[in-house]
């Protein structure tokens, strides 16, 4: 007999629901990481990332239209603090996704506190899976199209895979230990002509430092780097670019950050340092999700150099 999803929503909780379909799906056409590797894991989900975009779009849409934000608010400055409808539904699609499809992993998302899904995964796994639903909540809010989505891989406390999507320009930034870095598009995920070799670019000698890191402005101004801190600087001009999006475009040539979250920075630092560039850590603290000290990516080796000498 067909079970169809309006039955499922009646007859079922959301929770139940998910459940019903992890445990109907387990072992029929599902993946492990360790079995099929790190791209082909990040390939089988770039359609649904593609979905999830799309979902995203919609709500800011309707926030640029209606000027409805939906926002709830939680503990963080101007950047952190702003929580989406975009948020929620970003996360339940894919993580749902991954619940159902991906055997081997654990699953550490941006609002597992909010979600429907982090709660069915094992608490402990070979693998694990995080994402951020939409890095640049900020932007995302004031209806700019330079948020995105990011995924990582990770096994033994260090990164081997990642995603970022950029949803409004429907293009990918993929990275995976032993793959090398690719880009590709929405339209050529759904054609499946997947990928095609990325080299992170260099044109302006941008650097994103951080709020907590301005002591460090004045030596990269002397050594030539213009500098850019979002939270003085972003004015919620529609034309604002100088982001960490920016590593992947060329308007930005570096990033140095303290105590950097494993969903976001660390994890474009990851492809950066795949497509050419240079980090200085994959590695993270399983506890806190972040990694210690100093982040520094460079989308050249001689760039990073002279950022993490500034940074010593």
């Amino acid at each position: 007999m067909y079970i169809g999803p309006v039955f499922l929503m009646k007859v079922l909780t959301v929770d139940k629901t998910l459940r019903f379909c992890h445990d109907l799906l387990q072992g029929e056409d599902t993946m492990k990481i360790a079995n099929d590797g790190v791209l082909s894991t990040i390939i089988s989900l770039l359609p649904h990332f593609v979905i999830a975009g799309r979902l995203a779009c919609r709500v800011q849409d309707d926030i640029i239209a209606s000027g409805n934000r939906n926002i709830d608010t939680k503990p963080g400055d101007r950047f952190t603090e702003a929580l989406t409808d975009a948020d929620i539904i970003v996360e339940t699609h894919l993580g749902t996704v991954i619940l159902a499809n991906i055997e081997d992993a654990t699953f550490y998302g941006e609002e597992h506190e909010r979600d429907r899904v982090s709660n069915y995964f094992p608490k402990s796994a070979p693998y694990l899976i995080t994402l951020d639903p939409i890095d640049g909540t900020r932007y995302f809010e004031d209806g700019l199209p330079i948020f995105s989505i990011i995924l990582t891989i990770c096994t033994e406390n260090r990164i081997v895979g990642s995603v970022v999507y950029v949803p409004r320009k429907e293009t990918f930034y993929i990275a995976a230990e032993k793959s090398g870095a690719f880009t590709t598009t929405a339209a050529d995920v759904a054609r499946r002509d997947w990928l095609t070799p990325y080299t992170a670019p260099s044109r302006a000698p941008v650097v994103v430092i951080y709020k907590n890191d301005l002591h460090l402005e004045p030596p990269l101004r002397a050594e030539g780097f213009d500098v850019v801190n979002q939270h003085r600087d972003y004015d919620g001009s529609l034309t604002w670019r100088r982001t960490n999006l920016g590593l992947f475009t060329g308007e930005v040539v570096g990033k140095i950050i303290s105590n950097a979250q494993l969903i976001d920075a660390a994890a474009m630092a990851y492809i950066i340092g795949q497509a050419g560039g240079a980090t200085s850590s994959t590695a993270f603290d399983p506890e806190t999700k972040r990694v210690p000290g100093y982040l520094v990516v460079g989308v050249t080796p001689g760039i990073y150099k002279k950022l993490a000498q500034i940074v010593e």
